[in-house]
C-alpha cells in the first residue's frame, strides 16, 4: 500500500506483517492547513471460497471496532457489495459511499444497492 500526500504525515500506524493471516491496512494523519483528517487505506482479500470469506471476515473486524473510530476517511478496494453484512456495517457506522454521492455508481454497490 502507498499513500501520497501533499501535507505532512502524522500518527502512521501499518499494520503488515509477514506471518499475517490478513490483509495490512494503513492509519495515517494528514495534517492539512485546515485540519488533520485521519486516513485508513485497507485492501481485502476477495471472498471466493470458504478460506477467504474467513479471512476477508477476520479483515473487516479492526474496521467495525475502536482501532477505526477516529477515521474520517477510508478509501480502498473492499473487494465487497451491499450483500456482505460487513461492509453494511460500515455504512452504519456513519461511512458514506463516495461513488454514489459522487453519482459515478460503481461495480460494487454502495448502501443504495441494499
Amino acid at each position: 500500500m502507498a499513500k501520497l500526500s501533499r501535507w505532512p504525515l502524522t500518527a502512521i500506524v501499518d499494520t503488515w506483517r509477514e506471518d499475517q493471516q490478513i490483509n495490512p491496512f494503513l492509519l495515517t494523519t494528514v495534517e492539512t492547513p485546515e485540519g488533520s483528517i485521519r486516513v485508513a487505506n485497507v485492501h481485502l482479500t476477495v471472498r471466493l471460497g470458504h478460506q477467504r470469506q474467513e479471512r476477508q471476515e477476520r479483515e473487516f473486524q479492526p474496521m467495525l471496532g475502536p482501532t477505526f473510530s477516529d477515521v474520517d476517511v477510508l478509501v480502498g478496494d473492499f473487494n465487497a457489495s451491499a450483500a456482505y453484512v460487513r461492509y453494511r456495517q460500515l455504512f452504519q457506522g456513519g461511512f458514506v459511499d463516495t461513488h454514489g454521492e459522487a453519482g459515478c455508481g460503481g461495480a460494487w454497490p454502495g448502501p443504495e444497492g441494499m
